[in-house]
């Protein structure tokens, strides 16, 4: 295993879930704004875009060998 390039792909990785937790971020604004519009599409549309960041975050995750049970023990 070669450690010299690891801390440099973990800093991708971290920025890479920095970049995630920011566009969530910013979904669920748009998702708060549009909440009493009566247009369906809409916050379909937001609520799609962040279930496929959240696999994306899910993702990013395993890279550092964090599951989604490990998430789930930490809530409870």
């Amino acid at each position: 295993m070669n450690y010299k390039n690891e801390p440099i792909v973990a800093e991708d990785k971290i920025a890479e879930v920095v970049n995630l937790l920011e566009q969530i971020n910013k979904v669920n604004k748009m998702l708060d704004l549009h909440q009493d519009d009566e247009d369906e599409f809409m916050i379909s549309e937001y609520q799609y875009q962040k279930k496929e960041l959240m696999r994306q975050l899910k993702e990013s995750f395993l890279a550092f060998n964090i599951t989604s049970s490990d998430l789930a023990r930490m809530v409870d």
